[in-house]
């Protein structure tokens, strides 16, 4: 399968994100340049949180590639957290600058956002926040390639802030039904997973698009998101999939079970 266009990203940008955020293919802009189609086999690549991020002390340009970025993470979490090896270019830049006149105006989203406005008390605990979006090719067949996508964001928080971050998630799917933004309806439910780490739950979001899309695209959806904490660190993956479509189940859970280790 190959790479979309920019306009095609465009397209399936709030579906992708399944959170009314901008970060598919092409439109990660303020975070990395464009990936390129990987091979077949697991090559590193990029994507972003619901609430803004407290203000932490700045990253160094060498850690916030994103020209005009605006994190105020340290960036200093070590990079065998995740689940991959990353590319330090397809880091996720968490507080964009804002759009220009022909870019959407959404936020860019890989962090689980079940209401449409909600702040998490913990942000005020976030230490330090790393996040990268990964591509790989999710076809089983030696032949064939199946571009897909996911991200994982780490935190670490001080304090109860990571333990607090779950319960905050969990009392939001329980409080906030359906919300309608960018054209699209968005639902979170929780889901049955196996237990990981100190604590962890799974996320279903479910997008509907108002009308029909172009291009094939599916005018609904279903995206996986696992959470898991170990001590004060919390790791969230956000299947990103391609083209509008979920990452194959077999795939997607074992990007799952290795980022769970938080090694």
């Amino acid at each position: 399968m190959t790479a979309p266009s920019r306009s095609d990203s465009r397209l399936r940008a709030v579906l992708l994100t399944v959170a009314g955020a901008v970060i598919a293919s092409g439109t990660l802009a303020a975070c990395s340049p464009t990936p390129a189609t990987p091979t077949p086999s697991a090559a590193p690549s990029t994507a972003a949180p619901s609430t803004a991020p407290s203000t932490a002390p700045s990253a160094s340009p060498a850690e916030s590639p994103a020209t005009g970025c605006r994190d105020r993470y340290p960036g200093k979490l070590d990079l065998g957290l995740f689940a991959r090896t990353p590319n330090p270019e397809q880091a996720i830049c968490f507080n964009p600058p804002p759009p220009t006149p022909d870019e959407p105006t959404s936020d860019p989203i890989v962090l689980p956002s079940p209401c449409l406005k909600a702040a998490h008390s913990s942000n005020d605990l976030i230490a330090d926040r790393r996040g990268f979006v990964f591509l790989f090719d999710a076809d089983p067949a030696p032949d064939a390639t199946d571009t897909s996508a996911a991200a994982q964001t780490v935190t670490r928080y001080s304090g109860s802030g990571a333990a607090d971050y779950l319960k905050e998630l969990r009392a939001a799917v329980a409080a906030c039904g359906p919300y309608h933004r960018d054209h699209f309806t968005y639902d979170y439910r929780l889901a049955d997973a196996p237990k990981v780490g100190d604590e962890s739950l799974r996320l279903l979001v479910t997008a509907v698009a108002d009308g029909p899309l172009e291009g094939g695209q599916p005018a609904k959806a279903t995206f996986p998101v696992s959470v898991v904490r170990k001590g004060d660190l919390v790791s969230v993956v956000f299947d990103l999939g391609w083209e509008g479509y979920p990452t194959r189940t077999k795939h997607i859970e074992g990007f799952f079970a290795d980022a769970a280790h938080l090694r």
